[in-house]
């Protein structure tokens, strides 16, 4: 009889129901992929299905699974329950993203089916999310001290939750698979373009800061445009209309490309722009820092918790007060009036950067040592 072993699964489930296909790109599906495909896991994503997933192609290691829709996250969680009930023997990882009442639900449960089962968390917070989180509650309580492994995005939450929390905090960025969609950049590709990706017209992404900066600034840096890529909220359209009518010549300058599906299309943008901006009120760690330092994008943020990653500690970017126009104009005229060897020294070493803290290739090699730390002993 061969002794033929079942491959390992890892299992993510999404907290709230909705995995839409973006999110396999994003770090609540990619690093449990990057970790099952080097490891030679299969990857299972659950989720409530929310139109088509054109990235799975890309995915040859995952699987979906498709749950009934729910009408609330308490009817889900028991959803979920179920589900780990019939599966919990089969899952040899289950991957959790933020301290979500699902996970609250399932964690404790699947431990007690599968004491010899990984939990892995990562936290997704940011400064404000910790601040208001009910650590000592029991849900909390029974949910964190059942996971093998705890990480968090940036160095400033870990310093914050290492205080507030009695266990280990690892520092996991949100990184990029460079193999999936490999980086094809070259310096001389860059134009004058500072660049914005992400949801456009969210009110914590304060885009109208970046705007407003840019029509002050715009006269000063008369070669330079403003592109805007990403999915339009319509109630930020009159916003759009009247910004036009007041700043009629700009119209040329600031582009609103819409939404980008396709990721060698974004990774265009990313390329020919010198500049990278994020003007949110607040954020974890956004996905597009990864993305803009791998192009080697000089980055200009607003001082959220992770702006010393996202500028490599200042060496690479710059920070202005959260909200301030004033000084982000006064950045955006210094930085675009520099001369091409700045951006082109930027260029080499923010790449160098990106490879080194970001490739996800590396920050799940680092996590399966540790979470399989007292095995190799």
């Amino acid at each position: 009889m061969s002794d033929v072993r079942k491959k390992k699964k890892i299992y993510d489930i999404a907290p709230n129901m909705e995995y839409k296909n973006t999110h396999l790109m994003k770090d609540c599906c990619l690093l449990p992929y990057i970790y099952a495909k080097k490891y030679g896991y299969e990857l299972l994503i659950v989720t409530v299905k929310q139109g088509e997933y054109p990235y799975l192609k890309n995915m040859p290691e995952a699987t979906m699974n498709f749950l009934e829709h729910r009408d609330n996250m308490i009817e889900w969680a028991e959803l979920c329950k179920e589900y780990i009930r019939k599966h919990a023997i089969d899952i040899d990882i289950l991957f959790c993203f933020g301290l979500y009442y699902t996970y609250m639900q399932i964690v404790p449960l699947y431990k007690k089916l599968n004491p010899d089962g990984k939990v892995v968390l990562k936290m997704d917070a940011n400064a404000a999310w910790v601040d208001n989180m009910p650590f000592q509650d029991d849900l909390y309580r029974n949910m964190l001290s059942r996971c093998d492994f705890i990480s968090c995005e940036c160095k400033k939450i870990q310093k914050i939750l290492s205080k507030k929390i009695p266990y280990k905090i690892e520092y996991i960025p949100n990184g990029l698979d460079y193999t999936m969609y490999p980086i094809q950049s070259d310096y001389k590709d860059k134009q004058n373009v500072l660049l914005y990706v992400g949801r456009v017209g969210e009110p914590d992404k304060q885009n109208e800061i970046l705007l407003e900066a840019f029509s002050r600034a715009s006269k000063n840096i008369p070669s330079w445009t403003l592109r805007m890529v990403g999915p339009i909220d319509s109630n930020f359209e009159n916003y759009i209309s009247d910004y036009y009518n007041n700043n009629p010549w700009l119209k040329e300058r600031v582009i609103f490309t819409g939404n980008v599906v396709d990721k060698h299309t974004l990774y265009e943008e990313y390329r020919r722009a010198k500049v990278f901006t994020l003007t949110s009120r607040r954020e974890g760690f956004p996905n597009v820092f990864a993305e803009a330092s791998a192009h080697g994008c000089y980055m200009i943020c607003s001082d959220i918790d992770a702006a010393g990653e996202g500028t490599n500690w200042g060496k690479n970017g710059s920070v202005f007060s959260i909200g301030d126009v004033n000084e982000l104009t006064k950045l955006l005229v210094e930085i675009c009036n520099m001369p091409d060897k700045f951006f082109e020294n930027n260029y080499y070493k923010m790449k160098e950067y990106a490879k080194y803290y970001y490739d996800y290739d590396n920050i799940v090699e680092r996590m399966h040592y540790i979470i399989n730390m007292d095995e190799e002993k």
